[in-house]
């Protein structure tokens, strides 16, 4: 069975998400990069055990898109968080348990991982590659700030893996 992501709303890939160069050199590798990126958006099938995250990113976006979707003023979903969500979520290792997803009140998609009180890990996606992290594990707290710009951060697969207990 085949899984989609579907398209938000004007939604597309931003170019070189989290580019910052600006010589000849970086702009052939962005146009490489670019093309990559869309042939991947083409056909993309996801694993089975992403059916459940995709369900929930969609129900987002139908349910989300418009200011104060909860009755208390909050953002309409960001279509870059969307998009920034959709492109870790198909860079995630095979293996790795999928996320909870879930909105923030700024309009931010958010994925995350627990394995009990006192071990969570969340993500939230925000424009140009931007993520914010925060994890608790037992006494211990993490936060910080990445960008995804042509694969994950090792340090934040690590993350992933202690607060869903399969490291």
């Amino acid at each position: 069975m085949m899984n989609a992501l579907l398209p938000y709303p004007g939604s597309g890939y931003e170019s070189a998400a989290g580019s910052r160069g600006f010589s000849a050199e970086a702009s052939i590798i962005r146009d490489q990069m670019d093309a990559l990126r869309e042939s991947r958006s083409r056909a993309v099938t996801l694993d089975p055990g992403d059916r459940e995250t995709v369900r929930r990113m969609n129900e987002i976006v139908v349910e989300c898109t418009r200011d104060d979707w909860d009755g208390d003023g909050a953002a309409a979903l960001s279509p870059a968080s969307y998009q920034s969500a959709e492109r870790f979520l198909k860079a995630l290792p095979a293996g790795l348990r999928k996320p909870e997803v879930s909105i923030d009140p700024d309009g931010e998609m958010v994925f995350e991982w627990s394995a009990g009180a006192q071990r969570a890990f969340s993500i939230s996606f925000g424009a140009g590659g931007k993520l914010t992290y925060a994890g608790l594990f037992g006494p211990n707290r993490t936060h910080g700030v990445e960008y995804i710009t042509y694969g994950l951060p090792r340090e934040l697969v690590a993350k992933i893996q202690r607060a869903s207990g399969t490291r």
